[in-house]
């Protein structure tokens, strides 16, 4: 008969602890999201953005007590690494038992709350450039600032920046309050007012926000390749918006962007002091902004 063996069983101790966090990278400070403000689908792709306040942005990790773990988006997906191939995107999918959702997280022993995510390939998750909306891909281990991550329990995570800077791009600038796009109608000349319509993604929705070397920021209409800016440099409260050929050095052309709590922004113009209210066409500069508008990027 064989004897029995009265060796205790050291569990598995779990680096992250069971729970909802969000997953910010250490080197550009943004949080890992599914791309496309929440997406619901199979193949959502794994990126980052700067802290918004979107579910998109909120993972809940879960052990499976074998030294792995399955990480869930509020989308009720899992990521899926199942690519051996180094340069390959990250994605959400349903779950499954499958080898490719099981992830491992390592923490590193020489940066205080500070970890990697490792694939079963042993490929680690990597940021490759501090942009916003930038994918997440594979590559070989490194040890580098690329692939650190911190696990920020939700409810503990950094505050709102203000006055952050926004990757220039091509964007659509919805009204929070009616959800609808802001506008120049296809009109190309100068002095034309901005209002609001459903959005389609239009040229004439389309506006290119481009920082400027002194961190504010110029909104240049795609259709009409004008700039915003209060019609005859208003400083009156109730002031349109309107659009001019575009200025160098004009204040009034220039806007500040800060970031609001719940992920929306503050557009403050730099040559009136006052901001952009969304609420109803015509687009007005007011002294307080009630009204607040959501980036939603094109490009």
């Amino acid at each position: 008969m064989k004897p029995v063996s009265i060796l205790p069983t050291v569990p598995h101790v779990a680096e992250v602890e069971d729970g909802k966090y969000k997953i910010q990278s250490s080197l550009s400070e943004k949080n890992l999201e599914i791309f496309g403000e929440g997406s619901l689908d199979n193949g959502g792709l794994l990126s980052q953005w700067a802290n918004n306040g979107y579910n998109n942005q909120v993972f809940e990790v879960q052990n499976t007590t074998e030294g792995s773990y399955i990480i869930s988006n509020e989308s009720k997906k899992v990521l899926d690494i199942s690519s051996y191939s180094s340069g390959s995107q990250v994605i959400q999918i349903t779950k499954d038992t499958v080898a490719s959702q099981k992830i491992k997280i390592i923490k590193n022993p020489s940066k205080n709350g500070v970890y990697s995510i490792i694939s079963g390939g042993g490929l680690a998750l990597d940021v490759q450039s501090p942009d916003n909306g930038s994918r997440i891909v594979l590559k070989n281990v490194t040890g580098l600032d690329y692939q650190d991550f911190k696990f920020l329990p939700t409810g503990d995570e950094p505050a709102y920046p203000t006055n952050v800077a926004v990757s220039s791009g091509i964007y659509e600038l919805i009204s929070k309050s009616n959800g609808q796009a802001v506008t120049s109608s296809f009109d190309v000349f100068n002095g034309a007012k901005m209002g609001f319509a459903a959005s389609n993604k239009g040229s004439d929705q389309k506006f290119v926000i481009e920082q400027l070397s002194n961190k504010n920021f110029k909104i240049t209409n795609f259709n009409s390749n004008r700039a915003l800016m209060p019609l005859y440099h208003a400083l009156v409260d109730g002031g349109p918006v309107v659009q001019w050929f575009n200025q160098d050095n004009n204040p009034y052309q220039e806007w500040s962007l800060s970031r609001n709590s719940d992920g929306s922004y503050s557009f403050k113009n730099m040559g009136s002091g006052k901001f952009l209210e969304a609420s109803a066409s015509p687009v007005r500069l007011y002294k307080m902004q009630e009204a607040l508008i959501l980036l939603r990027i094109l490009l």
